[in-house]
């Protein structure tokens, strides 16, 4: 079987202890649910969980074209694409959305949708809006997004 490119490196794969047999509860108004087993993820505050997010992060590094530049800061993301045509840029960044789902599925994560805008930059005064989607759910345009990157 083919390696993709964004699948789990050698490096997480080498902290199964650190991951597996966890278990928690939630308390809410003094009350506490049963004991859960947690299967994926990193414990929040964990010693190793920045670490092993970083390595997700860079990751999909792996996945972006040569056409596209991405711009990561903390666990946001954004995909710049500089097209002379809105049809081009369209495809090119939707080819990095699929390859950027098929990666957070590799990783048992998912890219939140609703938080998930686009925004165009141009000159033009006519300016389609774009068809552009991840986990089947078109995103919005923005046209004054705050990236804080």
């Amino acid at each position: 079987m083919e390696k993709r490119p964004c699948s789990p490196t050698d490096a997480s794969r080498s902290a199964p202890q650190y991951l597996s047999q966890r278990t928690g509860r939630v308390s809410l108004q003094g009350k506490e649910s049963r004991q859960a087993d947690f299967k994926d993820g990193v414990p929040q505050g964990g010693v190793l969980s920045p670490t092993l997010f970083l390595v997700f992060m860079n990751s999909i590094q792996n996945i972006i074209k040569p056409h596209v530049k991405a711009a990561l800061y903390a666990d946001d993301l954004a995909l710049i694409c500089s097209e002379d045509s809105c049809e081009t840029a369209q495809v090119r960044l939707q080819e990095c959305l699929t390859l950027l789902e098929q990666c957070t599925e590799d990783w048992a994560m998912s890219v939140n949708a609703a938080k998930t805008t686009y925004s165009i930059f141009s000159l033009s005064t006519k300016i389609p809006n774009l068809r552009l989607k991840i986990n089947n759910t078109l995103l919005e345009r923005e046209n004054h997004p705050k990236y804080l990157g």
